[in-house]
């Protein structure tokens, strides 16, 4: 068997149906025709099937800032957010598309976890940096940016972020993931 005249595109069709992801035919101008053996997941804000999987509010819980004490950022580092457990304890259908609503508008991405067999799955909500805030959360940084910065960068625009979320946000917990190692450049 031989396979040859493909575009980047139809050949990582063809490799997500060799794992069991597509179904592949042939139009009738003899391209590669793909059908996904799966329905796509639903946008997180519409997806019914995570209602089963929270817990009710709890009335009197408060939130606790931090665990322990970190040493201040450098200036030159901007740290990814990751929230998970949106909502907390307070879960709904209805407050889930608003924080969701929320997120994504102040430039957080939803990621999932693959469904098991039983539905479940993991979801974060990630800020890749602080350069990627957006709207209210982008100004809210901004307001707190020291005389003479002219970055999203450093402590203060971490403080800055933080401060914003834990009052305008509900979720169970909020990291601040700083870069541990890289890519060395020879």
């Amino acid at each position: 068997m031989s396979i040859s005249g493909m575009d980047s595109q139809e050949l990582q069709q063809l490799e997500g149906a060799l794992h069991g992801h597509n179904w592949i035919t042939v139009n009738g101008k003899g391209r590669l025709r793909v059908i996904p053996t799966y329905k796509p997941l639903p946008d997180p804000i519409e997806d019914k099937l995570l209602d089963q999987f929270w817990r009710p509010a709890i009335e009197g819980v408060e939130a606790q800032l931090e665990l322990f004490s970190m040493e201040p950022l450098p200036d030159y580092s901007s740290p990814s957010l990751i929230i998970r457990s949106l909502c907390g304890y307070n879960y709904s259908a209805e407050r889930y598309v608003y924080e969701a609503k929320r997120l994504m508008s102040w430039g957080f991405e939803c990621l999932r976890s693959r469904r098991n067999e039983g539905g479940n799955f993991y979801e974060v909500w990630m800020l890749s940096s602080l350069y990627s805030a957006k709207q209210e959360l982008k100004e809210a940084i901004k307001a707190a940016q020291p005389k003479g910065y002219t970055s999203f960068s450093g402590q203060w625009a971490l403080e800055a972020a933080v401060s914003f979320l834990c009052r305008h946000a509900q979720f169970g917990t909020l990291d601040a993931c700083n870069q541990r190692a890289a890519m060395t450049i020879d």
